[in-house]
């Protein structure tokens, strides 16, 4: 399965099994934590030959791809995290960043989580996409992936709408991929 298609995949069946497990009041009742771990499960079960890892740091993904670093841009990365990588054939291949996007995630922390490696040149050895559960909350859903598709350096694919438990909101997944 192609990546863009995968995530949008295994990310509607994490929200669709935390509200049948959870039923919150809200759609963005959802946690990030639990997106980041079932789409990370899911994309292993497609394919038991990677390794994906969760909160991998982001000094030890340089390493992993041999970016030597100065002691500037060490100190720079140095607590950031990746919320999912995969890794083939020993390599680093897929970067995801898992957010919710709703009033309490203004749409700079998504584009932030994108560019998070700029420093270190991460982008220009592994690809960077974003898995995003797009609520319409107070505001609607397509003016909420309009301000996705605003980001510069950024194609997004989403999935088809859906109604959420208590049918006063919708929802989609959103995928993200960052361009050089």
């Amino acid at each position: 399965m192609e990546i863009t298609e995968a995530i949008l995949s295994c990310g509607i069946k994490a929200v669709k099994r935390y509200t049948e497990m959870a039923r919150p009041q809200h759609d963005n009742g959802v946690p990030e934590c639990f997106i980041s771990s079932l789409i990370a499960s899911q994309l292993y079960d497609s394919d038991p030959e990677q390794v994906v890892k969760l909160e991998r740091q982001y000094v030890d993904l340089a390493s992993d791809l041999d970016i030597a670093m100065t002691p500037e841009e060490r100190q720079a990365v140095l607590q950031l995290r990746a919320d999912i990588v995969i890794y083939q054939g020993g390599r680093p291949r897929y970067l995801i960043e898992v957010k919710k996007f709703d009033e309490g995630c203004p749409v700079q922390w998504i584009d932030g989580d994108l560019h998070k490696g700029d420093q270190i040149g991460l982008n220009a050895r592994i690809d960077v996409y974003a898995g995003v559960m797009v609520c319409e909350t107070n505001v609607p859903l397509d003016a909420r992936k309009r301000q996705l598709e605003q980001l510069e350096r950024c194609h997004w694919t989403f999935s088809p709408s859906i109604e959420f438990i208590d049918h006063n909101w919708f929802w989609c997944f959103a995928c993200g991929k960052r361009s050089a």
